[in-house]
């Protein structure tokens, strides 16, 4: 059989309700030659049980359970399972088109590229599904390492900084391994695997369906999480420098920023100033650096006081985060603006 195999990678934490509709979405591929493994990351639901019901029920699915990891963990280990000439990776709680598998591999034979990337279709449990507009429209439009970095990090059709709406050709995941402990991992494993693609290709049609969750964290959940999207903007400067992508540079330079003024925000709010000194410090030192960039950016005006206020007094501004009406006006403010 000459068709080459593909391997989709799905973590499964805590996601019986969704974990089905995906599998099935997956075994119902019209390219039939998969090799479908499941990683259980120490679920503590019925979705160790589920995923060896669909081991036993169709052998193109192999099952590792493990103790909790982490989403990285268990993605390094289904790459060291993978036996496929071309990785798909799926959250469990999304699923896909059935012609996806078909169509990007399709793509990527079309125009000899190392990577195809298509359209993605945001869902939600009680409103309509949304797909934005695409990049390109165009099916096959090829484009360079640097474009792809860029659209990354300003495009939602593109996945925004997702890993899973991307079919990569196996060689460029070797020698690779996802960040473990972090929240960022997919937008810091983009930074690391776009440049060794020197072909992408990408199509407008929407294959992946992207559950939004609705369900929310406080201040403090949110802290590490925030604190890791600083350090993966910053893991992004530093790959487009060594690469000389000055576009991808001019691109990113908003959401670093964005990126800072939450993280400290989030540091002061949540009493972790000496948690996090290094991080609070590099911060202020970003904004005494960058007060022309902070005055000309796309930054609202209330995250641009918020960061003139930050350099002026840190103590001064986690006393005003005391009140209540303060830091939830701008906790509400800038969700709206996300």
């Amino acid at each position: 059989m000459n068709d080459p195999l593909i391997s989709v990678i799905i973590p499964v934490y805590r996601v019986e309700a969704y974990l089905k509709r995906c599998v099935d979405s997956v075994l119902a591929q019209t390219y039939p030659r998969l090799q479908v493994i499941l990683v259980d990351d120490g679920s503590a639901d019925n979705c160790p049980n589920i995923c060896d019901k669909y081991a036993a029920m169709d052998g193109r699915v192999e099952v590792i359970h493990q103790a909790n990891a982490g989403v990285s963990n268990a993605r390094n280990k289904g790459l060291k399972m993978a036996k496929g000439e071309y990785i798909l990776f799926i959250d469990s709680d999304d699923y896909i088109a059935p012609d996806m598998c078909e169509k990007l591999l399709a793509l990527i034979k079309q125009e000899q590229a190392d990577m195809a990337v298509c359209n993605i279709t945001y869902t939600y449990p009680h409103k309509s599904d949304f797909t934005p507009s695409p990049v390109f429209k165009t099916p096959g439009t090829r484009i360079s390492s640097e474009q792809a970095l860029v659209l990354a990090i300003t495009e939602h059709s593109f996945g925004d900084t997702g890993i899973w709406n991307k079919l990569f050709a196996r060689e460029l995941l070797t020698d690779f391994s996802f960040k473990e402990g972090m929240r960022s991992e997919d937008f810091w494993a983009l930074c690391d695997l776009f440049p060794k693609a020197p072909k992408i290709v990408y199509t407008p049609q929407s294959f992946y369906y992207y559950f939004q969750n609705p369900a929310g964290v406080t201040a403090s959940r949110n802290l590490r999480a925030r604190i890791d999207s600083y350090q993966a903007v910053k893991h992004f400067i530093e790959v487009c420098r060594r690469q000389d992508y000055q576009a991808a540079l001019k691109a990113v330079e908003y959401r670093y920023l964005d990126a800072a003024v939450v993280a400290a925000f989030l540091i002061l709010l949540c009493d972790k100033k000496e948690n996090y000194k290094d991080v609070f410090n590099e911060i202020v030192e970003l904004g005494k650096m960058s007060k022309e960039k902070i005055k000309r950016s796309k930054l609202s005006y209330s995250k641009k006081w918020f960061f003139k206020l930050v350099l002026l007094c840190p103590g001064l501004t986690k006393a005003i985060l005391r009140f209540p009406i303060i830091h939830w006006g701008l906790t509400k403010l800038w969700r709206a603006e996300a």
